[in-house]
């Protein structure tokens, strides 16, 4: 068994079947309280059988009985379903992983004792008896000797536990130390105490070695050390504790809140949710992308889910012989390392070196790893399974692996179940809904309500019940005598909130009086990616065409395609769109692809494919109309459409059962294969088994458009209306409009963009909604994206709007104008910023200043509010040309956002600017910062210091900064009296002016019409130098 790990203080509740709160009142002396379950259930895999742990303390196991490990009575070969051991009491168990002939089991009751079964050649099981047939156990015994124990854990021919008092108890095999006695070679068939290792919390057993945690957050180990699975830098056995070091093997590993040992390597979890492994690689063990490094003698941070980043939001963890899995706070499963058998459950036998997302498993709280298979135990006492199964230790009544989870069997042909329990500490997420699901009953029964309080501080804000005798934050339940029900409390933190919290459950009702249970809530910080937002604008494109345009897909910078009515596909290349002729006539409603030679259209119900040389009629299998196309990759394709009609595309078309008959107007789905549709009075499927179901909208609006991601769904429609998928519910948010919306898209869940009638377009930022000024008042009809920076949408009468960021032209030897960079990270401070550029020969490091660092990397803090970030480039001295430049933002868990722009230095002769940083009028002043923000102060008759005022009253006794972007590097200012007029040159090499124009000296083709802010002269460019004479004005072109 290689084991999650279970903490004193958590293991303090498990030790206390039933939470009771006696209130005896003067007329119902004998009247008992209701009781909500508070005993953990738990679940173990060893090598290639499985053991689960109910609620009431029962056993069941199943799998190879080879060595009498599942503790029947005999040692027949196998159980391929769930078989109860006769033993009670029991609140946790562990199986070993030792081989396929040669295990053993450990039970743990709520009375502190320790009781075993199996093979005992090694003494492992503890009974003084070694090393005989004679010596083995099929049913239960009692470790002698020990008591007070509150953890357990299995080895390969050796056990462990953890006493009350902090110290540590072990017996069976010592080839390698991991008795911690000081020797090696010497087995003890009777638990050893060490005596001299105290203050431990949490211990867990490995092949042949050993972790313990201590209350301080430090890791220790002990035993095998060939693999350098002990984290001390070396490969040399111990036979005492020694403290794991950190990653650089300068400090200790530290912030440690759980430990998980597997064969040959170990892991730990960090109170920040981040995932630390080190030993043995050659299967992928320590989730870095490849094995090209065998061992890890010291700890290093497993990369994100895909290798993006690095895995985050953890909260608990199990090491297999060659693979790993951890529980993320969403109830999510990711697994990473050898997958030969199955094991990493993505419907795949491919070793992945980086974790992945587990295929369609959600809603769990526990797990568990095996050698080559997997255990979890879903919020409703559900047990799953996956991976290799050649002795049934997959519980489904055969031998055959699985790559992707199935439910374990029970008894009387159903499944088991092991009981619904409130936790004592409950770990969730920012912005994350989390639902705790646990059972209530009463000894005599009545009519009882539940409510719930906390200590009315945020994070968490509100606690919601569901049960099938009604919902609310308050809810009436009804109970016969003994009779149980099963309730859902739901959990929803405070926006952007974090920290701890509690909750009271509070039974009122019954003449006993009140109880009252308590659980403490971590809401962790999100490991959301940072974000980069240019200084962009919306702009409309010129699309050649006037009929409405239904859909837009996007290939890349400088390909897309957008389909409407009367036959009309256009293509966007060489920066323009262009009409395509297909042959075909219809009006066209949804556009998909994966690749410029793999391109789907619909017209009805007929798909259309274009294979990069002409267009195809693809012959589907519907009838109804087409709304939506979408697929995970280029050889699986879905189409959505009227009365609820899904045709789908793996090598031939063919229908599905939708389980609906409403309208499906929208489609979208992740890489893992997890798709949603959304339709007429709040219709939503999903499938992520090849099934459709329906789910729970909580609305009867229309809805038009969905996006999804591995962790988040969105999906708009009518009235403005916008829910959110997470935890397996939907949500309505606040969208602050009642237009109606049809299409929504997203880089990330915290960048979203919606749009819909009268040319609306939403924003979601990962806070909330907000409108944004939008180019027209066409309504929008879709929307597609490449990040958050590079999006188009189109519409009503061929409207198609982009945003995207203003690529940067510059003279010669000119600096650019700020590039307005706004970054943005939920939950850190320190961000780092790098720029990168294409060519050499135009741009150096020297070439880029971000705010006052030159260079190219600048180390931005937004300790208070998120501000904007100027960059300036300025090219190589009389060097013209292009550049494409990749701004990239990395957070402290190397998770990142990159950006690109392209940067030209303008075709034409070299020029030179002159800097001119300070000038004066007759009666007024400017002055230049080293920002290339302008200042005036002084006399402003004529509106000459720029301010948008002018007039007696209006001048300034003080340096004021002109309110206007961009970068000055010269003015000048007018000599006459009684009212003059200011110039100013830029670094883009355009020319500026305001103030008095009785003669046309501002440059705006008229005069008699003051400017009291500067104004851009026009059809004037690669200005190097400006002045100003008493009523005229002079630029100097380059």
């Amino acid at each position: 068994m290689l084991k999650r790990y279970v903490t004193k203080q958590s293991m303090f509740f498990c030790l206390c079947i039933y939470a009771f709160l006696f209130v005896f009142v003067t007329n119902n002396a004998n009247a008992v309280q209701p009781v909500i379950k508070r005993t953990s259930s738990s679940v173990s895999a060893g090598y290639n059988h499985s053991s689960a742990v109910t609620t009431d303390g029962e056993v069941w196991m199943w799998g190879s009985n080879y060595s009498g490990q599942l503790g029947i009575g005999t040692s027949e070969s196998y159980s391929y379903t769930p078989f109860k051991v006769q033993i009670d009491s029991v609140i946790d168990i562990a199986t070993s992983m030792a081989s396929v002939d040669n295990n053993h089991s450990v039970a743990l009751k709520s009375d502190g004792t320790v009781w075993t079964w199996g093979y005992n050649n090694e003494g492992q099981l503890g009974t003084g008896e070694c090393c005989s047939g004679a010596a083995n156990h099929f049913t239960p015994v009692q470790v002698s000797d020990i008591s007070n124990i509150e953890a357990i854990d299995a080895g390969n021919g050796h056990s462990i536990a953890l006493e009350s008092n902090g110290t540590v108890w072990t017996w069976g095999k010592n080839e390698a130390g991991q008795l911690g006695n000081g020797s090696s070679g010497t087995n003890l068939s009777s638990a050893y105490h060490m005596l001299n290792f105290s203050d431990v919390t949490a211990i867990a057993a490995g092949g042949n070695h050993n972790l313990a945690l201590k209350s301080d957050g430090s890791v220790w180990a002990w035993g095998d050390n060939s693999r350098a699975q002990l984290g001390d830098n070396t490969i040399t056995n111990r036979s005492t504790p020694v403290q794991v070091l950190d990653s650089n093997a300068t400090g200790y590993l530290e912030d440690i809140i759980a430990i998980a040992a597997g064969s040959t390597h170990s892991m730990a979890l960090k109170s920040d949710g981040t995932v630390w492994v080190w030993g043995e690689n050659s299967q992928g063990q320590a989730g870095q992308g490849s094995t090209g490094t065998t061992y890890f003698y010291t700890p290093i941070q497993v990369m994100g889910i895909d290798g993006i980043g690095y895995l985050g939001d953890i909260e608990a963890i199990a090491a297999g012989e060659g693979h790993n899995i951890a529980l993320t706070s969403e109830g999510n499963v990711v697994a990473w390392g050898s997958n030969a058998d199955g094991q990493l459950g993505d419907n795949s036998y491919t070793n992945r070196y980086y974790p992945v997302l587990v295929y369609d498993l959600t809603d769990v709280q526990s797990i568990d790893a095996g050698n080559s298979h997997n255990i979890v135990v879903k919020t409703d006492s559900s047990v799953w399974a996956w991976g290799k199964n050649t002795s049934g230790q997959l519980g489904d009544s055969s031998t055959s692996g699985k790559e992707n989870p199935i439910q374990v069997y029970g008894p009387t042909n159903g499944y088991l179940s092991l009981g619904k329990y409130l936790p004592q500490d409950i770990t969730m997420t920012e912005d994350t809904v989390k639902n705790i699901c646990f059972s209530m009953t009463d000894a005599e029964g009545g009519t009882f309500s539940v409510s719930a309080n906390s200590d009315g501080n945020p994070p968490v804000e509100t606690f919601y019940f569901i049960s099938n005798q009604g919902s609310g934050l308050t809810i009436t339940v009804t109970l016969s005598a003994n009779e149980s029900i099963d309730i859902t409390l739901r959990l929803t933190p405070a926006l952007n909130q974090y920290g701890t919290d509690e909750v009271n459950i509070v039974i009122t009702g019954d003449p006993a009086g009140v109880l009252s249970e308590q659980s403490s809530i971590n809401v962790r910080n999100a490991s959301d990616a940072p974000s980069i937002q240019f200084d962009n604008q919306w702009t409309v494109m010129d699309s050649g065409v006037t009929v409405d345009l239904k859909d837009i897909w996007i290939e890349n910078s400088t390909h897309a395609y957008a389909v409407g009515y009367t036959d009309v596909i256009i293509e966007f290349v060489n920066d323009e769109w262009e009409s395509v002729s297909h042959g075909y006539s219809g009006n066209f409603f949804s556009v998909w692809g994966t690749a410029a030679d793999d391109v789907y259209v619909s017209s009805g119900s007929t798909p259309y494919y274009y294979n990069g040389m002409s267009w195809n009629n693809d012959s589907g299998m519907g009838s109804q109309t087409v709304h939506a196309i979408w697929g995970p990759d280029p050889a699986t394709i879905y189409m959505v459409g009227d009365l609820g009609e899904i045709v789908s595309k793996i090598g031939t078309w063919n229908t599905m059962t939708s389980n609906t008959s409403q309208n499906l107007y929208g489609l979208s789905g992740n890489d893992s294969g997890r798709m949603f549709a959304v339709g007429s009075s709040g219709t939503i499927i999903q499938n992520s088994t090849g099934v459709w179901s329906a789910m729970s909208s909580t609305t009867a609006n229309d809805l038009h458009g969905v996006w999804a991601n591995d962790r988040r769904a969105y999906a708009v429609g009518v009235n403005g209306k916008i829910l959110k998928y997470a935890s397996g519910t939907w949500t309505a948010m606040n969208s602050g409009t009642s237009n109606d919306l049809y299409d929504i898209w997203g880089s990330s869940a915290q960048n979203l963009y919606a749009v819909g009638q009268d040319g609306i377009i939403l924003h979601y930022d990962g806070n909330g909604w907000t409108e944004i000024n939008s180019p027209t008042t066409d309504t929008l009809y879709a929307i597609d994206g490449l990040s958050e920076n590079r999006l188009m949408a189109v519409g009503q009468n061929g409207t198609v709007v982009q945003y995207a960021p203003i690529n940067q032209t510059t003279p010669v030897n000119a600096t650019s104008e700020p590039i307005v960079l706004t970054i943005n990270e939920s939950d850190s401070d320190d961000l780092t910023v790098s720029v990168s550029w294409s060519n050499a020969d135009l741009l150096t490091t020297s070439s880029f200043q971000i705010e006052d660092t030159e260079g190219i990397e600048y180390f931005y803090n937004q300790s208070s509010e998120v501000q904007a970030l100027n960059l300036l480039i300025t090219p190589i001295t009389g060097v013209s040309g292009e550049s494409v430049i990749t701004i990239t933002v990395t957070d402290p868990l190397g998770l990142t956002a990159v950006e690109t722009f392209t940067f030209v230095s303008q075709q034409g002769p070299v020029v030179f600017q002159v800097k001119q940083n300070i000038g004066t009028g007759s009666e007024h002043s400017l002055a230049i910062r080293n920002d290339g923000q302008l200042l005036t102060w002084g006399r402003n008759e004529r509106g000459e210091l720029g301010l948008g005022t002018y007039g007696s009253g209006n001048e300034k006794s003080i340096p004021t900064q002109v309110d206007h972007t961009g970068r000055f590097i010269a003015v000048a200012g007018g000599q006459i009296e009684n009212g003059t007029h200011s110039i100013a040159l830029k670094s883009n090499g355009t020319v500026w002016t305001w103030g008095n124009n009785n003669f046309g000296q501002i440059g705006n083709a008229s005069s008699g019409t003051n400017r009291y802010t500067p104004y851009e002269v026009e059809n004037i460019s690669n200005i190097v130098q400006v002045a100003a004479g008493n009523e005229h004005c002079l630029a100097l072109n380059g």
